[in-house]
């Protein structure tokens, strides 16, 4: 049976305002132990929800197109753009297509725990544990060739590269299939 979000339990607005701007973090991971895996939170007349069961946020980023980006980042497209974070629908689509081969760096250093071993010993010795800044890209080589590998082996699909792609599919040629096997295996 499914329920209303706005019958589940969660925060008062009282509660939001004192202790999200403490510590984000740990006033989500307190909502999500007291209220559950949906959290509605309600604040300035706009209604959030917090979700903690993979399965809910997989669904939400599946259907997207059910879902509509909170105001204050669709405030922000001024100031950062229409980029992955702000924008949706099939601009969003094509954004993600882009960032794509940045995640599967992950896969290429599980293939290769050295590597992932180096990556981690490079990471710690120059941050330290603080948050990369500009500044330290310059000694973040190894970081910087493993990114490179990543955009090489996964390099991103861009709309040009489909309709390439697609053109050359639809040329009967022995020497273009060849090649477009060559190039997808």
């Amino acid at each position: 049976m499914s329920q209303s979000v706005l019958a589940l339990p969660g925060p008062s607005v009282d509660a939001v305002l004192a202790r999200y701007g403490e510590d984000p973090l740990a006033f989500m991971a307190n909502c999500a132990d007291r209220f559950g895996e949906i959290v509605p939170v309600r604040l300035k007349g706009e209604l959030y929800c917090l979700l903690t069961n993979p399965d809910h946020i997989s669904e939400v980023l599946k259907a997207r197109s059910l879902f509509i980006k909170a105001k204050g980042l669709q405030m922000l497209k001024g100031l950062l753009g229409d980029g992955l974070l702000t924008s949706g629908g099939d601009f969003w689509q094509r954004q993600r297509r882009l960032i794509q081969p940045i995640f599967h760096q992950w896969m290429l250093l599980a293939q290769h725990p050295q590597g992932y071993a180096k990556l981690i010993a490079e990471l710690n010795t120059v941050l330290q544990g603080q948050t990369p800044t500009i500044a330290d890209l310059p000694q973040l080589t190894y970081t910087h060739w493993v990114i490179k590998e990543a955009m090489r082996v996964y390099p991103p699909v861009t709309d040009a590269r489909i309709r390439y792609l697609s053109a050359l599919s639809k040329i009967d040629s022995p020497k273009v299939y060849e090649f477009l096997n060559d190039l997808l295996w």
